[in-house]
């Protein structure tokens, strides 16, 4: 499957559920991250953004998203690495338990990742795409009107072949959503 398949895929996706009358939250995220793949690994900070939309009340919500990570090696005696991890997922988010104004958050989803960078001793530059399964958890903070804050305990991406594997995950990862004013529909 080609990469440009993928991304025309994904952003029609976003494109036919922008176009829905249905209320939008537009999620900016944010938070501490570790990453692997088959050439280096390590810790950095994540940056993500995407839409939520309700498929069943407000309970069910499909999350389309964007994340961008920058890693720097991890540990001590490691070689000395650095590399970056571009990923479109969508995910499918419940709240399974609420209590008043919280929910404990679940997800699950689908994701292509890219991840390209160097590592010094090798002197050399690597580049790898992968499509991997994810899985989230954490406590969702409801308001009344307007923002919705998810603290997500972990999110995980997990995918590869036999040979080569990726693993992301982001810990304390915070999620901002903000409810995207729409246009009355004319009739």
């Amino acid at each position: 499957m080609s990469r440009g398949f993928i991304f025309l895929a994904f952003f029609l996706t976003i494109f036919f559920n922008c176009q829905a009358q249905k209320p939008m939250d537009f999620a900016g995220a944010f938070g501490p991250s570790f990453g692997a793949n088959i050439d280096s690994d390590g810790v950095g900070v994540i940056f993500g953004a995407g839409i939520q939309q309700p498929i069943v009340k407000e309970r069910l919500r499909s999350h389309a998203n964007v994340t961008y990570a920058r890693y720097f090696a991890a540990g001590i005696g490691q070689q000395r690495s650095e590399f970056g991890s571009l990923s479109m997922r969508y995910d499918l988010n419940v709240d399974a338990i609420k209590i008043r104004r919280f929910t404990l958050l679940l997800g699950t989803g689908l994701g292509v990742n890219w991840s390209s960078g160097w590592i010094s001793k090798l002197s050399n530059r690597f580049s790898n795409a992968e499509l991997f399964l994810s899985a989230l958890g954490g406590v969702r903070i409801l308001a009344e009107e307007g923002l919705k804050y998810e603290v997500l305990l972990l999110n995980l991406g997990v995918g590869g072949g036999s040979e080569e594997t990726f693993v992301s995950g982001a810990f304390l990862q915070v999620r901002i959503c903000a409810p995207l004013k729409r246009a009355a529909k004319k009739g």
